[in-house]
């Protein structure tokens, strides 16, 4: 009788010992799975990184002024000059896009001005402060936990949207108007002092 407590408490450890063997197992595969899992996620993002990487420089290798404007013009030579890997894009005449930063440009001595605060600073070192930076907010982007895409995905349809409404255009004529406006309110009192 004691002989077959020790062989029930026996078969019971074995058992135990098979179940604790076989969660580990589960729990070894299951981390296993998940690795390369995020592996796999891994190797996406990279490769979306690639691709915008690619896009952006796509945007940025050749700056075609709009004709007619002397500030694009001059802008144009040195975006073409310096390739910055964050592009530029013309809003009205002396404001830009520069990344997701709106920027007011003007030319001074024969070369490109950014507005800054209180004053403009060079083409060189508007990029040294800025380049980097915006950048970074091009390239990063979180996952929409509905969808479980980029969020830039989202405002890509909005843009689309947006410039198919005929949006976009409006807010560029805004822009232009605004410019004019201003061009003329610094007129006016001008003539006034006159």
């Amino acid at each position: 009788q004691e002989s077959r407590g020790h062989h029930a408490s026996r078969d019971e450890l074995h058992a135990e010992v098979q179940r604790v063997t076989a969660r580990f197992q589960e729990d070894g595969f299951s981390r296993d799975q998940r690795a390369v899992e995020l592996e796999s996620t891994l190797e996406e993002r990279n490769n979306e990184i690639k691709l915008l990487m690619y896009r952006v420089q796509e945007l940025s290798s050749k700056y075609t002024p709009v004709r007619g404007d002397h500030t694009d013009t001059v802008l144009a030579k040195w975006v073409n000059g310096y390739r910055p890997a964050v592009p530029f894009f013309r809003l009205a005449q002396g404001t830009y896009l520069f990344g997701r930063r709106q920027v007011v440009c003007k030319i001074s001595n024969d070369k490109p001005v950014f507005r800054v605060g209180g004053g403009f600073i060079g083409f060189d070192k508007f990029l040294e402060l800025y380049a980097s930076e915006e950048l970074e907010r091009l390239l990063s982007y979180e996952i929409d936990e509905r969808t479980g895409e980029p969020k830039f995905v989202e405002a890509q349809r909005v843009r689309q949207a947006m410039e198919d409404s005929g949006a976009i255009d409006e807010i560029r004529d805004r822009a232009v108007e605004t410019q004019a406006a201003r061009g003329e309110g610094l007129r006016s009192s001008a003539d006034r002092e006159h």
